[in-house]
């Protein structure tokens, strides 16, 4: 995953946009440690406040601040629309993939499909916002 500070966003582009995000998404998907706490949390109905407390912060809070910082920069940059609201637009970009996650942990055959939706999802975004 690219730091948000490594990567030139005056030169961002729609595909430069939705290959900075997606492996995120893939490398929560992909977690061992995430899908067990996953299981474990199913299992005992969030009773480990650590454990909890970890999955929560590496599959929302973490994903949608990195999100926000990008829209963040990119709306300073570009101003697409002065009157943007940055935060909404973050949860807008980011809450598609926690559903995708979760069916996926249910079902992963689906992943192939929902990783697809989430790159679409992000690519009609990036229009919408900045085109």
């Amino acid at each position: 995953m690219a730091d948000l500070d490594d990567i030139d966003i005056e030169q961002m582009d729609e595909d430069s946009f939705v290959n900075y995000l997606m492996p995120f998404v893939e490398n929560i998907l992909h977690d061992e440690i995430l899908k067990s706490i996953k299981k474990l949390l199913t299992i005992e109905q969030f009773r480990n406040e650590r454990a909890r407390l970890m999955y929560i912060e590496k599959c929302y809070e973490l994903p949608e601040k990195h999100t926000l910082n990008l829209v963040e920069r990119l709306v300073k940059l570009r101003k697409p629309d002065a009157g943007i609201d940055v935060d909404y637009v973050a949860k807008v970009l980011t809450f598609p993939a926690t559903n995708v996650l979760n069916r996926c942990y249910c079902d992963p055959e689906y992943e192939k499909e929902g990783l697809d939706f989430l790159r679409k999802h992000l690519h009609k975004a990036w229009q919408f916002i900045f085109e």
